[in-house]
């Protein structure tokens, strides 16, 4: 900021003859200067803005357009224009910009501002969106999807449309939305344009308007390879239904983002680690309870799976070595897994002793399994030996069960302590397959049992039979589910605090499963509603009348 200074110094002309004077007045005058530039400099150094500052977090949104929106009537020679409230980054912006009816669009930035060519039609409504994706030069995305509903005629389409979208685990993302017109769709999604498209943040709602009254076909997708279409390997939502929209809102079911096909899973590598024990390396991570394992000439007495889910650990008979085996059957979800398949025995002994790995979690409930995890497949005839689970205060009394060649469970027979419990548990005669013990002779137990005196319940509308209520917990890794009564009623019992999440599908194969549907052939997904709010439960607290509605999306 400049600041201006004015000073008016009256002087006597000096005498003549009078040097001193005169050298005393030049002085006067040059002090005074100085004095002047260094107060503008001053002044100017304090107005001054500050260097640096806090990072750009702030939304970028649209704050005018021409035409404005719902206008009636616009030229058909009419630029349309876009003005953002910040500079946007280009490529992301205009890979968010979609025009239905869809036309080629020429598009010119001044600044923040867009200017977009198009050839616009005689008597027809348009519906501009840029979706979520834009972002601004800071990579903050736009604070919300912005619509433009213009019309080149004297009335605007009257349709709207809204719906919820979200994905299976969870997660958040950005996902394309297209809606088919089904008066113009041949049923090939990757090949014909969709009339209307959006893109939408997941775990939020979306919206169409001014549509035309019709069918519509709506999915979803992320289109993480950009090439405007889904793909198999993408997460995609299926509808439950197809949506007739009118001159009033319509209301879509849910879009739930899902994987259909699991990964191709690949036998990478065959190690025999010692005479009793086939190690198989995958490429990706397994459930244990979809494999099916048979070896050529070799009894398999059991397998169990690494910690990192890509090893499996396969016990056998006695190997001969250098005997050539070959895997006979190796199925992953009722297919049959390529890779490797052969290996040679190995004639050694195991010679490392078994090593107890711990507790697979420290926080458990009331009625909770001890489950206690080894390094290596154990003999399972010895665990009625190992003595019961005890404190100071009290013997806790149960049954040892072998759940896979190297977990086991202690069922107890009355529910746990609620609070911090340090238990010792005494091992005796514990083996491996070679007769090798555990070096530890005292096991110490150290578990957080966490009060069930919650509860949750509501109701189902709309629609009661073959329906199923799903309630998960992300803190606690666990779902629990159940099946309404006859009037709609569900009911959650005995459930620790936390937050929850909640929803309801109509389980129309009765698989107990909720059932994505598929592309192609053209399957449509189970219908599923899901309470749009987190459920926060706290210790002993009983939450009432929760409403799951199916009749309000249809």
């Amino acid at each position: 900021m400049l600041v201006k200074y004015r000073f008016v110094v009256k002087q006597k002309t000096p005498s003549k003859g009078n040097p001193i004077k005169l050298l005393l007045d030049s002085c006067f005058c040059l002090s005074v200067l100085i004095v002047v530039v260094i107060l503008n400099l001053s002044g100017c150094a304090k107005m001054a803005p500050p260097q640096g500052g806090p990072i750009d977090k702030i939304s970028p949104k649209v704050i005018s357009s021409t035409p404005v929106n719902d206008a009636l009537l616009v030229s058909e020679g009419t630029k349309v224009e876009i003005l953002f409230s910040e500079e946007m980054d280009r490529k992301s912006t205009e890979q968010a910009l979609f025009l239905s009816p869809y036309d080629k669009m020429e598009m010119d930035w001044t600044g923040n501002k867009l200017q977009l060519d198009i050839t616009l039609q005689a008597d027809l409504t348009y519906l501009l969106t840029v979706g979520s994706g834009a972002r601004d030069l800071r990579g903050n995305v736009l604070q919300e999807p912005f619509q433009l509903a213009f019309s080149t005629g004297s009335r605007l389409d009257p349709g709207s449309l809204v719906g919820s979208i979200y994905r299976t685990d969870g997660g958040s993302s950005t996902a394309e939305i297209f809606v088919y017109d089904l008066k113009y769709f041949s049923a090939e999604i990757v090949f014909d344009e969709p009339r209307y498209r959006t893109q939408c943040l997941t775990g939020g709602r979306y919206n169409f308007s001014r549509l035309a009254p019709g069918m519509y076909r709506i999915i979803a997708f992320e289109d993480t390879n950009r090439n405007g279409h889904p793909d198999r390997e993408e997460w995609i939502a299926i509808p439950s239904y197809d949506v007739e929209v009118g001159d009033t809102l319509s209301h879509a079911g849910d879009l739930i983002l899902a994987k259909r096909d699991k990964p191709q899973i690949v036998l990478e590598r065959i190690v025999a680690s010692h005479s009793r024990s086939v190690v198989l390396f995958f490429n990706e991570s397994i459930d244990l309870s979809d494999i099916s394992i048979e070896i050529e000439g070799l009894e398999v007495g059991g397998f169990f799976l690494s910690e990192d889910k890509h090893r499996i650990n396969i016990v056998t008979e006695g190997q001969q070595a250098g005997q050539v085996y070959q895997i006979k059957l190796l199925e992953y979800a009722g297919k049959n897994i390529s890779g490797e398949n052969v290996f040679r025995g190995n004639g050694k002994l195991d010679v490392t002793p078994p090593r107890w790995l711990g507790m697979d979690d420290k926080n458990i409930f009331s009625d909770s399994s001890l489950k206690f995890i080894f390094s290596e497949a154990m003999e399972n005839n010895l665990p009625i030996e190992m003595e019961f689970p005890y404190d100071e205060y009290r013997q806790y009394f149960g049954a040892w069960r072998w759940y896979s060649p190297n977990q086991l469970h202690f069922v107890p027979a009355q529910p746990w302590t609620v609070g911090s419990l340090v238990l010792n548990v005494k091992p005796k005669g514990l083996q491996d397959h070679s007769g090798r013990s555990l070096l530890d002779s005292i096991l110490i137990v150290d578990v957080e049992v966490i009060p069930t005196y919650g509860s949750i319940s509501g109701e189902v509308t709309g629609h009661t039979q073959d329906c199923s209520v799903s309630l998960h917990s992300e803190l606690y890794g666990r779902k629990w589910e159940t099946r309404p009564d006859v009037m709609g009623r569900f009911s959650f019992l005995e459930l620790p605090p936390g937050s929850y999440s909640i929803w309801t599908y109509i389980d129309e194969d009765g698989d107990d499963n909720w059932n994505p549907g598929s592309l192609k052939p053209y399957v449509t997904s189970e219908q599923r509603v899901k309470f749009n709010d987190v459920i926060n439960l706290d210790s002993g607290e009983h939450l009432q009348n929760l409403l799951l509605d199916f009749s309000i999306e249809q």
